[in-house]
């Protein structure tokens, strides 16, 4: 992107973060000490102990336990050794999945049968096996468990629990291997991860799923509807990318050499095509948008390109393993030189338990430092046509959720908001009428989810049936150079990718994924969906330059670590600590912090750390609270934080620590998180003062920080 730092326009500034430590007295509890109820743990136990299976020689447990009250950190450590086990996975903060040897739990089986010790009984209210019908879906768990004349064959997504390394996931394949026909099929989809595909009949699934090492299942179904593609007219003078313009990863059905020239770098593709080429339109339609940005959206006659693409070619109307295993490769292929990918793409079966499988490619993309830009999906039009006698707009668009695996805490989910109004749908810059909001069975309540909304298409509703005007919908280039309108928020998602790659290229100094995922909301706009609030981008400009507005930024890795220290009797805490100033001519400061962890604690749309943002004003330090705060969302378990206070002159300072309140002290201990902070300050819009002069004055006040 050019340089156009000119008046009004300035640069977002970065600030240096500050390393420190504190220490902090114990808490004692002032609680008075309550009854230790008598709890009976034999029905759980028994059935554990029936569960065990040989692993490399060696006979193990997998179990389930379900705590109560409000153990500590320490406490719920001084559980996993009392039962000398290791944690494999949290199904919640309250429910662990615990593994151990046979051997060391059959001890424990003797005592907690008899009376286990207070402490077992004080914060342990359950200790089970994980239940078949909790490992799949309603629908699923009635075939398999119920479908005594089901004659078809089931095509299955297998998690293992995690934990496995990879020689127990081969030794588990064996075990598996043995339980179904030669007439069934079985394959690896990921060792790593241990998840696997297979092909078997119910009873083989029955026998499966009461396996104790068997995390979760879930239908091989296909992802989503397929969508004609339509020619409307001549597309645009285009002018292409430069060799130095940014790139994206763009997974879909590949792409159009012809239609997008020079701009396609690469056009690689899943083994079971012979090449990358699309034959389908829906890829290069994609790329499109990812390639020429804003400027497809502007209505111009001519168009200039933006990023560069590498398409990776799937069959994306096909099984959901597909759209795991493009995924998967696509990152290994490409992360190294690549930090933006475009997925257009989702599971439209939302009743199925896909959560494990986006969990661990969430863990994928945080470990990667890379972004996903996902679709949300589309609510599809005879659902619109049917609920709309019931519930009008846009009151339904809570009532579908956003699709699988847009949920994930570290993929940027992406809606759209209507460039046009129609006459009895939305306004212009309303939700579109296709692009959920609704939240998932998996997702935590407080997931904030869509991330953001950008430009997107809008439906006329006449006569029961929903219509599509050509110049409402999405301006795209598709095969032979064809330019056509289209509708769905997968053309909204290559608008996000597009600007983000744009954002790693003007700001080369940034090292997060957080701190672009940060800047890309903080440029937007809040919206009250209804239930909660997302974020709505109307000038894209805002992402590079301030115009009425400074916008600081800031970044880094903060360890949750505590040491006790015993000769002082206090705990020892990491912090970072942010100065910036505040001008007189602020209106409102705007705090949003982007975090993430990898975490087993961390399910969708809930993390197992909590950034806390402590905010304190000039007079006299004092710390913010949610009362001086015109919009708090802040030190919440959830990747996307932010809160809104009225502006006042002088040097205001953050304070980020990492909380972990639902770990153990051991696993606490072992945390980094990742985050990005931006501030923005909107300015009064009269004033007299340039906004190059406010920033001059800024940066030489940072100076005596």
């Amino acid at each position: 992107m050019e340089n156009r730092d000119t008046e009004p326009r300035v640069r977002h500034i970065r600030l240096p973060v500050k390393e420190d430590t504190e220490e902090r007295p114990r808490r004692w509890s002032s609680k008075k000490s309550e009854i230790i109820p008598e709890r009976d743990y034999t029905e759980g136990v028994n059935k554990i102990s029936e569960s065990s299976f040989k692993l490399k020689g060696k006979k193990i447990n997998i179990f389930k336990i379900k705590l109560t009250g409000k153990p500590t950190s320490t406490k719920i450590d001084d559980i996993f050794k009392w039962f000398k086990a290791e944690p494999t996975a949290y199904l919640s903060p309250q429910e662990i999945l615990l593994r151990s040897s046979s051997d060391d739990f059959n001890k424990k089986a003797v005592k907690l049968k008899k009376k286990a010790r207070i402490l077992i009984r004080t914060f342990v209210e359950e200790v089970t096996i994980l239940k078949s019908k909790d490992k799949m879906s309603e629908k699923l768990s009635d075939i398999i468990l119920h479908g005594e004349n089901y004659l078809d064959k089931l095509k299955l997504i297998i998690v293992l629990v995690p934990g496995f390394d990879e020689g127990e996931i081969q030794d588990l394949l064996g075990q598996i291997s043995s339980l179904i026909s030669e007439s069934s099929h079985l394959e690896i989809l990921d060792l790593e991860n241990g998840i696997l595909l297979s092909s078997v009949n119910v009873e083989e699934a029955r026998s499966l799923v009461k396996k104790p090492y068997v995390f979760q299942i879930s239908e091989d179904v296909e992802m989503q509807p397929s969508e004609a593609v339509k020619p409307f007219k001549t597309p645009p003078d285009v002018i292409p990318p430069k060799e130095d313009d940014p790139l994206v990863c763009v997974i879909d059905t590949g792409a159009d050499p012809k239609t997008l020239g020079n701009a396609l770098i690469e056009c690689l593709h899943e083994d079971y095509f012979v090449d990358g080429i699309d034959t389908h339109g829906h890829g290069t339609q994609v790329s499109s948008v990812v390639i020429w940005g804003q400027d497809m959206f502007s209505e111009k006659d001519q168009v200039t390109g933006k990023c560069r693409v590498i398409s990776y070619k799937f069959n994306r109307n096909g099984p959901i393993s597909l759209l795991y295993r493009a995924v998967d490769n696509a990152f290994k292929k490409f992360s190294p030189y690549v930090r933006i990918f475009n997925l257009s793409a989702n599971i439209y079966n939302p009743k199925e338990k896909f959560d494990e499988l986006t969990a661990i490619l969430d863990r994928k993309i945080q470990r990667k430092n890379a972004i996903l830009v996902n679709s949300v999906g589309n609510i599809l039009e005879h659902n619109i046509e049917k609920i709309v006698a019931s519930q009008k707009y846009p009151e339904y668009l809570l009532l579908f959720s956003i699709l699988p695996p847009a949920d994930g805490n570290n993929i940027v989910a992406v809606g759209s908001y209507a460039m046009k109004p129609s006459k009895n749908m939305a306004k212009e810059f309303e939700i579109s009428p296709y692009s959920p909001l609704g939240k998932g069975n998996s997702t935590h309540k407080e997931s904030q989810k869509p991330d953001i909304l950008v430009r997107g298409g809008n439906y006329e509703f006449e006569n029961g049936k929903i219509m599509k005007l050509p110049e409402l919908g999405v301006p795209v280039i598709g095969l032979n150079r064809e330019f056509s309108r289209k509708f769905g928020t997968s053309f909204a998602a290559p608008l996000a990718a597009s600007l983000l790659a744009q954002l790693c290229s003007f700001y080369p100094d940034i090292s997060n994924s957080e701190t672009l995922r940060a800047l890309l909301v903080s440029a937007s706009e809040l919206l009250n969906t209804g239930s909660e609030f997302t974020f709505q981008l109307k000038d894209e400009e805002n992402l590079f330059f301030s115009k009425n507005h400074l916008t600081y930024y800031a970044e880094g890795i903060l360890p949750a670590r505590i040491e006790y220290i015993q000769t002082i009797r206090k705990f020892r805490y990491m912090y970072n600590q942010v100065n910036f100033f505040v001008p007189g001519e602020a209106k409102n400061v705007r705090i949003i912090t982007v975090h993430s962890d990898d975490l087993p604690v961390s399910k969708l749309g809930f993390l197992g750390s909590i950034l806390k943002v402590d905010v304190y004003r000039p007079e006299r330090l004092k710390k913010l609270s949610q009362n001086d705060a015109e919009i708090w969302r802040l030190n919440r378990n959830t990747p996307i934080n932010f809160a809104d206070f009225p502006a006042t002159q002088g040097t205001w300072n953050v304070r980020l620590t990492i909380e972990s309140p639902d770990l153990s002290r051991s696993l606490t201990n072992t945390l980094m998180v990742r985050y990005g902070l931006v501030i923005r300050m909107n300015l009064q819009e009269k004033r007299t003062t340039l906004l190059h002069s406010i920033r001059e004055t800024v940066i030489s006040r940072m100076d005596t920080f």
